[in-house]
């Protein structure tokens, strides 16, 4: 199983969207877990349909000095018996049967000030 985690400085940028689609060619990743997506669910979640459709995601808006974070992953290689979250962190109870097993996937972003 392929994790990939990205600061990301924000979503709308097409120069960021091709490096994501790059990278989906070059290595099999299995989640993505972004922070800093600095903008509402709705926009993050269409800018991670258009770079992977028929994944599945959890995004947060970014509001104040939490600049959003977004969870997607691969429905096919990964089952997710729960999610959860609240301010600044986003988590999947997760199962792997490339594994056997399960794990937690904690994504985390707390600016340094």
């Amino acid at each position: 199983m392929k994790c990939l985690s990205f600061n990301c400085r924000g979503m709308a940028s097409a120069s960021k969207k091709l490096a994501l689609r790059r990278l989906f060619e070059i290595e099999p990743i299995d989640i993505i877990m972004l922070q800093e997506t600095l903008g509402s669910v709705d926009l993050i979640t269409s800018s991670l349909n258009s770079i992977s459709p028929g994944w599945h995601y959890m995004a947060m808006d970014a509001l104040g000095i939490f600049g959003g974070l977004a969870i997607e992953y691969n429905p096919k290689t990964i089952r997710v018996n729960a999610s959860w979250g609240g301010h600044g962190f986003l988590g999947l109870d997760l199962f792997s049967a490339e594994l056997g097993t399960n794990l937690q996937n904690v994504n985390i972003y707390c600016p340094c000030q």
